[in-house]
Order: structure tokens, then C-alpha cells, then sequence
């Protein structure tokens, strides 16, 4: 059941990080974003269309395309 922070704890505990150190980049709101910051990740939302009228909570940042990761200070 979506949105379910399982597929991102998994992955935190295979590559052994720590979830305050991992962006998580998706596109779907509620399932996306919510699972991801429900592990304390820190979420990157690739805007699109079909969502704009949600609200927008629990996202760290806001992408208008998949370039706009390269600038985020949190990379550098």
C-alpha cells in the first residue's frame, strides 16, 4: 500500500547510509515523497503537472526538471 516508507528503509539498510544523508527524488506526492520523508530522507519533488493542485508538504525541494538536482547546494 502506497505511500509506505518500506522501499526506502530497505535501501537505507542494504547500502548501509544514513537516511539524513540520502535525496530522494520522485514524482508522485503522495506515495513518492510521503514514504521517503516518513525514513527521514531528505525529498526532491520533480514537479509535474498531474499534482500541482496538491498540496505540497514534508518536500525538502522543488524540481522543475531532472538537471535541477546539479545545483543543489545539499550535493555539493
Amino acid at each position: 500500500m502506497r505511500p509506505h516508507p518500506m522501499p526506502c528503509q530497505l535501501s537505507i539498510e542494504k547500502l548501509k547510509v544514513d537516511p539524513l544523508n540520502v535525496l530522494y527524488i520522485g514524482h508522485d506526492l503522495r506515495s513518492d515523497m510521503a514514504g521517503a520523508a516518513s525514513v527521514e530522507c531528505e525529498t526532491a519533488w520533480l514537479q509535474n503537472r498531474k499534482h500541482e493542485h496538491l498540496t505540497i508538504i514534508n518536500i525538502d525541494y522543488v524540481l522543475e526538471n531532472l538537471l535541477d538536482p546539479l545545483s543543489l547546494t545539499v550535493l555539493k
